[in-house]
């Protein structure tokens, strides 16, 4: 059995790591050199994965392009997850007002949502295919944030925001499924285990990555107006763009 490539691992994790505190720090002097030093790491680990047989990521797969645009939705997707529960709650307690208690079950919906989704992937795979599952479910989960933003006053209405937040976990749900068996049924059996070792290393750099530079814009934003909800609304209109670009590389899939 081949080893574990342990140094693929002692390039890429240092190089992420450097990236993600970079970006937080990016507004000082340290930051920018954790930037740098990322960026060598990481150029490096490509390298490497590029020269060394049963390295840990097989950098030939996205070559393919059905595995490609299934690693680019699975990114994007597992970024708008995550940035979706870290920027919603900050939106509803700090720009309207609303208890802790409140967002807990405001959230709800994101939950049920997906999982109503995963109940019906089967079926609707069978029907409609894997591209038009995923870029349908990409497009629902924009528009429902898009409802969330352009609702009027939310401390007044509850069921619209839930329902709006439904809609983007359903369209949540919608998209990892059918991207990632896409993937898989387009190669070649002897290059499965890797490529869902590839594809699961990739979406989970999306989730911390994606996060991360929303957030981080979020704060410029509230440190030019501290006393102002745009900020709040401008971070949301982000996790729009981030679905957005689920629906264009889920539109790749065959």
């Amino acid at each position: 059995a081949p080893m574990l490539d342990w140094r693929g691992m002692t390039l890429i994790a240092p190089g992420i790591a450097l990236a993600l505190v970079g970006l937080e720090q990016l507004h000082a002097v340290l930051g920018i050199l954790m930037l740098v030093a990322a960026a060598a790491l990481l150029t490096t680990f490509v390298w490497h994965c590029r020269r060394t047989e049963n390295s840990l990521l097989d950098l030939a797969l996205f070559s393919h392009p059905v595995f490609c645009a299934a690693a680019c939705t699975q990114f994007m997707l597992n970024g708008a997850i995550i940035a979706t529960q870290v920027l919603v709650p900050l939106y509803l307690v700090h720009a309207t007002g609303r208890s802790p208690a409140d967002v807990g079950w405001m959230l709800a919906p994101l939950g049920m949502g997906m999982l109503g989704a995963f109940i019906c992937m089967g079926s609707l795979t069978d029907r409609l295919g894997y591209r038009v599952v995923a870029v349908c479910g990409a497009l629902l989960a924009s528009a429902g944030m898009c409802l969330f933003i352009l609702l009027p006053d939310i401390p007044s209405l509850t069921t619209l925001p839930m329902l709006a937040l439904l809609m983007v976990g359903a369209g949540q749900g919608a998209i990892g499924v059918p991207s990632t068996t896409a993937a898989y049924t387009a190669l070649e059996k002897k290059r499965l285990p890797m490529a869902a070792t590839t594809l699961n290393v990739v979406q989970r750099l999306g989730g911390p990555v994606m996060a991360t530079v929303c957030a981080q814009l979020l704060a410029w934003r509230l440190a030019l107006e501290p006393q102002s909800t745009g900020p709040y609304l401008h971070s949301l209109w982000m996790l729009v763009l981030l679905h957005a670009l689920c629906a264009l590389s889920a539109f790749r899939l065959k």
